[in-house]
């Protein structure tokens, strides 16, 4: 199974799930970590951990929140 993790702040929940994917306890993969926070230090918690995708999606940039969620989904397809 895949799955991402979106988050906008500390990334404690983040932290957690990655100590448990590398205790195999969590038999999965972590594909994507996705933040609408530019400075939320999950994103950073991430890259130490080497997740393939760390993407920061700002919210401001599109016009609905309809053309945000078209492409928070493009992001999870393409990393299935």
């Amino acid at each position: 199974m895949n799955f991402a993790v979106l988050a906008s702040g500390n990334g404690s929940n983040l932290a957690a799930i990655i100590k448990a994917l590398k205790k195999k306890k969590i038999k999965a993969s972590l594909n994507a970590v996705i933040s609408d926070k530019e400075s939320a230090y999950a994103l950073t918690r991430a890259r130490k951990a080497n997740i393939k995708t760390v993407a920061f999606i700002n919210p401001k940039d599109f016009s609905s929140r309809e053309a945000f969620d078209a492409r928070l989904l493009e992001i999870l397809r393409r990393e299935k």
